[in-house]
């Protein structure tokens, strides 16, 4: 009988060294709800949750509080985890050899609308004293072309590429939610670019943003939405 019933409570103990083990659980870091692209988190706006460690995307993050206080490169939904490419920052850059993150100031906020992350766009800028003119200039870069000089038919030199092929990693766009008008990490009336750009392209549109108006144009290699 003493056989027995060691016998009989070795069996649970046996099948359940047997049974498979569960997946080994990770804390990652997700979206409480949807988020406009652009928007700075706050802390109501992520919370940590757990997943098996061999789903966790790379670049994800264990610690809401690390969060706080960046912006999205993007719109995100309620759930999506946020990896570094999410996220402004230098994570943006992964892949892209020799290039640098850059900004651009849109003169109109409403470009902004039809600007993605991934696309590509070339950044023109034009002397704002000389708009309503119909001549545009041909490219040139600052150091040969003074901003506001005029061409050698004396036509005003409208608007002229400072950045082409620039990759867009973040937008920050004026945007309103419930009524109300809001923007993260830019001024209300504009909108920001985050843009990787090679280290030259980046001088010209800082000389560019200092007294010209900036605007871009999506070329026809940017993906699809």
């Amino acid at each position: 009988m003493l056989a027995a019933a060691a016998l009989a409570a070795a069996v649970p103990a046996g099948l359940a060294a047997l049974a498979p083990r569960g997946p080994e659980l990770e804390r990652i870091v997700v979206a409480s709800h949807d988020l406009p692209g652009g928007q700075v988190i706050s802390s109501g706006d992520v919370r940590a949750i757990t997943m098996a460690k061999a789903d966790l995307p790379d670049g994800s993050t264990s610690d809401p509080d690390a969060l706080v206080g960046r912006a999205v490169t993007g719109p995100v939904r309620r759930g999506e985890p946020l990896t570094d490419a999410r996220i402004v920052g230098p994570g943006l850059l992964r892949g892209l050899a020799d290039r640098v993150a850059s900004t651009v100031r849109l003169a109109d906020p409403a470009d902004a609308d039809l600007v993605r992350p991934g696309d590509l766009v070339d950044v023109l800028a034009a002397d704002s004293s000389s708009v309503g003119s119909s001549a545009i200039a041909t490219p040139q870069p600052p150091a040969q072309t003074a901003p506001g000089t005029t061409g050698s038919a004396g036509s005003a030199r409208l608007a002229r590429v400072v950045a082409s092929g620039a990759r867009v990693l973040a937008v920050s766009a004026p945007r309103t939610t419930d009524g109300a008008a809001f923007l993260s990490a830019a001024r209300s009336d504009s909108a920001v670019l985050v843009v990787a750009v090679p280290p030259d392209s980046a001088r010209a549109l800082a000389y560019a943003a200092a007294g010209l108006r900036l605007s871009v144009v999506v070329r026809s290699g940017s993906p699809k939405a």
